[in-house]
Parts: structure tokens; sequence; C-alpha cells
């Protein structure tokens, strides 16, 4: 969703304009105070609007003020086939938002001794092991690990979601590590699964078990459960894609990172512990000190990290709402459910939002931002400081300048080529093609073509810098919201013969992934010596964005590294050929190259 979108979302003439859902109409609140009324009059004509436009069946939200629930309620559908209305007691897959009860977990064990965070991983999990190319750069933690600065890859494709998720550790000992442990912030979902691997070995039950019996029974969340409980497994809110239910992958292979499910009232009993510093109905859960460490910003000294910030399974801060203090949250995506659970420590409240329709990803952290805006109005008199865009003046930069910043570099955006120009620098991507203009401070603005005829600012107020940081040459993004550190430049090319034969289109080979993130055609471009693999673009953040890729810096014969800074960099990929035929190996995926496509 654009900007502009953005602003649109919560603006006074949504309200007037308001339609009712398609097929059924919000449903009666299960909890409201009265306080909080106006609050619901307001938003629950938003959210209505904000499904309709989106496409989204089903929704429940929840309000935290403390440790009362101010306002819970269903909108839409949890199963529209069978018209069953969303509540709030409505299950639905939590997705990454698991994440959060794997890392209490894991500080339960070391409030009790048993888990020493900051002790290499290995000395309570011997079966661990991953290649790496940084021997001596220091070990990976479960710190590390709950603050995605393990070096573990992103993501590990080639597992059976319905085994046991231990296959993920076994799987590791061939993959290489993607950076040193605590060089950057790279999310990886397969260092969450090693860290439930890590519990459930220190506790010796399974991880499910154990997780019940020190996280979930005494929190008395008692409709919340994972797919490996049988006798817990209850309905919950069918998927959707597109409005059509859709099938629902099994969780048991990615338990730790994305396996349980829950409804408001249960997330309600964490949040509300949280706020009450460990304690639930008067039994200290967890030491305060403990709470306290979780919200702590861990990745201060992270350099590469710009403005991102993250605690012990938190993500924190969020720039549209920094004046209310700390900002807490976490948010999921799997299956179709869209999840977000968003905290502010300093006021004491809080706000879950689940949806289950993959339609929902961004809508999720719009209502729960949006909520926790006017309830801080409401409640706390506080308003937002309207903030000026940044603005600078143009300035000339030398030739020289120009050329060492040209190149290509690997972004969070895809490949990006960087060439010079008058006074300028032109950037290229598969899909556009912007003009980067020297403005004061090391700043340059970008601008675009329209029609041939005339020049338009993108973005103002958003600016790309370049600057060496600690050895690598970065490309940021600068804005309102912050500084972000979306890439970097590849070193100079290096091309052996058998990378230059890779050229050609490539088909998923292997048992056929179900999941939407994987592309199953990918295209392999030799261009001015760099290997490009282009593929559709994952990235529902930036629609414009149809196609994407990496750019790969060859090692060797066989492998390479993908370009890069963050999730999906830094990882290896390997070739060979087989029977003939080119094969990739990526994250556990193979792809084989086509002989029609060629």
């Amino acid at each position: 969703m654009s900007m502009i979108c953005k602003a649109k979302l919560f603006t006074i003439s949504c309200l007037v304009f308001a339609c009712l859902l398609r097929g059924g109409a919000a449903q009666a609140a299960e909890v409201i105070v009265p306080s909080f009324q106006p609050l619901r009059s307001e938003v629950s004509s938003l959210i209505e609007q904000e499904m309709e436009r989106t496409g989204t069946v089903g929704l429940s939200i929840g309000v935290i003020d403390d440790q009362q629930l101010v306002w819970a309620e269903g909108f839409g559908w949890a199963d529209k086939n069978k018209k069953i209305p969303a509540t709030p007691e409505t299950v639905y897959q939590l997705a990454s938002v698991t994440k959060l009860f794997t890392v209490f977990t894991a500080m339960q064990l070391a409030e009790q001794e048993r888990l020493d965070i900051d002790k290499q991983i290995q000395e309570y999990l011997p079966s661990f092991s991953i290649k790496t190319r940084y021997p001596s750069e220091g070990p990976i933690t479960a710190r590390n690990i709950m603050t995605h600065h393990s070096g573990i890859p992103s993501d590990y494709f080639s597992i059976d979601l319905a085994k046991p998720f231990n296959q993920v550790t076994r799987a590791l000992k061939d993959q290489y590590a993607c950076y040193p442990p605590n060089y950057v912030f790279s999310y990886s979902n397969p260092g969450i699964i090693v860290l439930g691997d890590v519990i459930s070995t220190i506790a010796n039950k399974p991880y499910d078990q154990y997780v019940r019996e020190g996280l979930l029974d005494p929190l008395g969340m008692n409709h919340s459960f994972f797919e490996t409980e049988k006798e817990r497994t209850a309905p919950y809110a069918k998927s959707y894609d597109k409005g059509k239910e859709r099938s629902v992958l099994p969780t048991i292979g990615v338990l730790p990172a994305a396996g349980l499910h829950s409804n408001v009232p249960d997330l309600t009993k964490f949040v509300k512990m949280i706020f009450a510093d460990g304690n639930i109905e008067g039994r200290q859960l967890f030491r305060k000190e403990t709470i306290d460490e979780t919200l702590r910003v861990q990745n201060e000294q992270v350099p590469l990290d710009g403005s991102l910030r993250v605690g012990l399974g938190w993500m924190l801060g969020d720039s549209s709402i920094k004046y209310a203090g700390r900002v807490a949250g976490h948010e999921g995506h799997f299956n179709g459910y869209a999840t977000n659970l968003i905290l502010l420590p300093d006021y004491k409240l809080g706000v879950i939002v689940l949806a289950n329709s993959s339609e929902a990803d961004k809508l999720v952290a719009e209502i729960a931002t949006e909520i926790l805006k006017r309830t801080l109005a409401l409640k706390k008199g506080l308003n937002p400081t309207p903030e000026k865009s940044k603005t600078v003046q143009k300035t000339s930069i030398s030739k020289q300048a120009l050329a060492d910043l040209s190149g290509y570099y690997g972004t969070h955006l895809g490949v990006i080529n960087i060439t010079p120009g008058n006074n300028k620098l032109l950037a290229r991507t598969a899909d556009f093609k912007v003009e980067l203009l020297p403005q004061e401070d090391n700043l340059f603005s970008m601008q675009y073509s329209v029609l041939g005829l005339f020049r338009a600012h993108l973005n103002d107020g958003t600016y790309f810098s370049f600057q060496n940081i600690q050895g690598v040459n970065a490309v940021k993004l600068i804005n309102n919201r912050g500084v972000f550190v979306i890439g970097e430049k590849a070193p100079k090319p290096f091309l052996p013969d058998e990378w230059r034969e890779m050229a050609g289109t490539y088909e998923l080979t292997g048992p056929s992934s179900s999941l939407s993130i994987i592309p199953h055609r990918i295209v392999c471009k030799i261009e001015n010596q760099r290997v490009i693999i282009q593929m559709r673009s994952p990235l529902k953040e930036f629609p414009d964005i149809k196609t994407w890729g990496f750019l790969i810096q060859p090692l060797s014969s066989t492998e390479g590294t993908i370009v890069g800074l963050g999730r999906w960099k830094g990882d290896t990929i390997r070739r060979d050929m087989i029977n003939g035929l080119q094969h990739i190996f990526f994250a556990g995926l193979e792809y084989k190259q086509s002989v029609d496509l060629k």
C-alpha cells in the first residue's frame, strides 16, 4: 500500500463513506468498556471499510489497558461458507507471533539457570552445527538467535511441514552461515526453530509440552494449542486467499517459529503478564528483570542495523507512534493468516489484531497502530506532533565521486545497477529507472520521467545515501521514519567460466512446495560480468516491484553468495551440472535448467 493510501486509510472522511461488509456486518462487541465506546464507534467503520477494500474475510481485535480488556470484537466471518462469524473467541494461527512464546520459554529456562543465553548453543544442543566462513567471529548463542543476529540463514525450505521440526537442525549442518554473529539483523525462521530444539533438549521433553506446562497453562491460555496437541486441537478460523477458502499447510515442521494457535482473550493474558512485570493473578511467572531484558534494545552497537531496534523476540520502535515512548511488537504471516501484537509498555496499552486472509498482511498492522494512536488521544491526551519532511538543498558532485558510487548493488528492493550521469546517478532495476540527484549532507533525492515529457520527484522527503560502514559500501534509505540500511555494493566482478554458462530459465524440481513465497521459475542472467537471478517479487509491501532478484558473487566454480544485507542475503548459492543440465541450489531448494526455455 502506498504512503498516499495509508494516509487515506484513517482519515475522518473514511468514517462518512464507510461501507458494510459484504455478507455480514461487524458482530456485536463481546467486550466494550463504556469509556471506549467513542473509539469503537470511530474505528469499527474504518475496519469494515478496509476489510471490504482489501477482501479480508474475517478479523478479530482486542484492546488492553493495563490489566483490563477494554474492547474485543470480531468482524466478518471465521467460516464464510457456514456463516460462522468471527468473534473475539475465534482461534487463528498466530504464524510468527509464535516466536514470542518460544523466546519467553527460553528466558524461563534462563531464569532457572538451565540456559545461559550468552553461551554457544552447542553446549545445550550438541547436534547443532553449521558451516562458516567466519570461524573467529564469535559463537551462535540463544541471545543472538532471539535478536535475529545469529547469521543462521533466513529460511530453509526443503523440510516436511508434517514431520518434527528437529529436521531443521539436522539440515543446517550442510548449510553456511550468512554472516558472522552480531554483524547485521537478518530475520531467521530456522534460528528460532533451532532455539525450540534447544528448549526441548534442555527440558528433556517435547517442545509443545514444555511450552504448555511452563507458559500456556500458568497463563490460563486454555484455548491456545499446537497442532501436535491432538487432544486440544479445536476448529479455528478458515483461511482465505482472494476471498476463496484455501488449504492450510501443517505447522509441525516449524512449530517454534509459527505453530501456535490462539485467540484474543488468551493473548490478552500474555499481554497482562507483560504489563504486570511478569505477574499473573498473584503468581510471579517471570522476574521483572527478565521482562525488562526482553524489552531492552539489544542491537545499539550494530552499525549496519541503522535505526532498526530489536529486543529479545520483540521488534522495538514504530516511528509513527514514537511520541508514546517504547513500542514493542511482533507480526506474523503464514498459511493465509495475518497477525499483529503491539504494545506501549510505558502506557501499558496493547492491541491484538488477528485475520484469516492473505490480503490482510499490511492491514493488521495499520489497524493496530491506528487504534493505539486513537487510544492515546482518548485516554492519555497524547497526539502526534506533525513532523516536517527533511528538506535539503541541491548541490553538485564530482565526476570521480559519481564514478566511485557506480556499480551493482544487492538490496531489499532487488538488484540495482547505478551508473554515472551529468551531475547525477542513474539507478536501474528490472522494473524501473530513476535519477538520483545530489543534495547537501551526502544525500540523493529520487526523480523519474513521466512519459518522457516532464520530471517528477519520487517520495519527497525520502533520500538515498551511500556510506562505508565497517568496510561495507552500504546504501541507506533515509526519511522521517528512520535510517534503513537496504543493501551493499558488490565487490569487483569475478566470473568463472562455469558460472558464465548459467544463463537460462530454471524450474523448481523435487517435491513441489505450496509455500507462496517460493518461486517455481527463476531466470539466471549474465550482465556485465555479473550473475543475476530474477523471479517474481515476494515483496507485498512494494506492489510496483514486479520483478525481484539476487546478485550473486561467485566464490569458486561451484559456490557463490548473495550480495546484500539482511533477510535472504549472504546465503550461499551452489551450482552443479547434472545429466547435461545446470542446477542451482539455494535454501534447500533445487532448480533445474529448462531445455525448452533455455
